[in-house]
């Protein structure tokens, strides 16, 4: 009963990984080969509408 348990948390580990894998090779290859001087990897959220307290 516990192998099989086991078994397929291993399972999903591995699933988990590769996914994870092929995540970040795809990631990688959408960014461009020279980044400007100014070019910073931060990402600032902005709320598309503004919310008034009245």
């Amino acid at each position: 009963m516990y192998s099989e348990f086991f078994k397929i948390i291993m399972l999903s580990n591995s699933i988990f990984i590769v996914l994870i894998s092929l995540y970040l090779i795809f990631s990688k290859r959408n960014e461009p080969n020279d980044y400007p001087e100014n070019f910073s990897k931060t990402y600032v959220i902005k709320p598309r509408k503004k919310i008034s307290n009245s």
